[in-house]
């Protein structure tokens, strides 16, 4: 089983390649090129391919069909379906309908620009469909930090996992904005996956993804585009409520932790455009990492990311330090970043 989960990451390393190497002729064969031509919001000057999704869809797919028909669990084939609590065939069918309709949903989006409320309907009615079929998946009840309690939700938890969902979903998407953003937040959440003990197989799939992806988006080469942000936000939301309710790995305060900058940036955005009567979907270039490059260069900018990004899931996970002593300090620190970028457009 070993080696042939060796050749199958070999192959994988082969397709990535290929990918990468023909990523131009893929992007204008799909239409999916970032032109940054007419639009004020853009950042980068060249054309771009929107193919860093394709890697990482394209290999967790196989990877998935790898793990079913190798037969690792008894109950699914697929060990990791199991710990995601997959565990009837309509169960799987329906896993691979949603997550496949999500990225093709993304896929569109990048080469049509669908609208903000057409694309949250569409995902909304096929995250509906996933959670009816599964009930393993929804939110059930929350474990607190401070309280030592658990909270349990019932008949509200439908609402709760769509809405909780969705707004990561469109969090992790408005986050990216600049090389290296998005690995930044796929490579935290691939450490976070590691000390939970997710399927180490999975990780490793995973990683080989943010490498290859990494490289070429470092060199701008490669965005990872609405394909691969809104696909790979649906999937870290399943994986982290999935283990949340059958390992209760999770507390609510640590979960809020890991998702703070993209979450409590996209809050404040929402919050400006409703202010200045704009619909809150609006993009614009008032984001966390526009106001960073408006001050700062991009070495450093990325650098800020990377440390407000990591450096709270090390503090917690391996100094136990408490949750609401980083929450704070994350909070405070993203509040005096504002005030700073904000103070004046001079740039360092």
């Amino acid at each position: 089983m070993n080696n042939l989960f060796f050749i199958f990451c070999l192959f994988l390393i082969f397709l990535n390649a290929l990918i990468c190497v023909y990523s131009i002729p893929i992007a204008r064969f799909f239409k999916i090129i970032d032109y940054p031509k007419n639009n004020k919001k853009k950042i980068h000057t060249k054309p771009t391919p929107l193919v860093g999704g394709l890697i990482f869809f394209t290999n967790i797919i196989l990877f998935i069909f790898f793990d079913i028909f190798m037969g690792s669990n008894s109950v699914t084939g697929s060990q990791f379906l199991f710990d995601l609590r997959f565990i009837s065939l309509k169960q799987i069918i329906t896993f691979f309908i949603v997550i496949i309709s999500i990225y093709f949903v993304s896929f569109y989006d990048d080469v049509y620009d669908i609208s903000p409320f057409k694309k949250s309907l569409l995902f909304l009615i096929i995250l509906y469909l996933l959670i009816i079929s599964n009930p393993n998946v929804q939110i059930s009840n929350l474990n607190f930090y401070i309280f030592d309690k658990n909270l349990e939700f019932n008949d509200f938890s439908m609402f709760l996992t769509l809405f909780c969902i969705l707004s990561f979903m469109n969090a992790a998407n408005m986050f990216d904005g600049i090389n290296l953003q998005s690995a930044i937040l796929y490579f935290s959440f691939l450490l976070i996956f590691l000390i939970k003990g997710i399927d180490q197989r999975f990780l490793i799939i995973f990683l080989v993804c943010l490498i290859f992806f990494i490289y070429m988006n470092s060199k701008g080469k490669m965005f990872i585009g609405n394909n691969g942000s809104y696909f790979l936000s649906f999937l870290v939301s399943i994986i982290i409520i999935c283990d949340h309710n059958w390992n209760k790995n999770y507390f609510v305060e640590e979960i809020f932790l890991y998702m703070f900058f993209p979450g409590v940036d996209m809050i404040r955005l929402c919050l400006t455009r409703i202010k200045n009567n704009q619909s809150p979907l609006k993009g614009d270039n008032n984001h966390i990492h526009h106001l960073l490059l408006k001050k700062f260069n991009y070495s450093k900018s990325i650098s800020i990311i990377f440390l407000l990004i990591l450096t709270p899931i090390i503090l917690f996970n391996y100094f136990n330090i408490n949750l609401l002593v980083l929450i704070s300090l994350n909070f405070i620190l993203y509040l005096l970043l504002l005030i700073v970028c904000l103070k004046n457009k001079s740039t360092n």
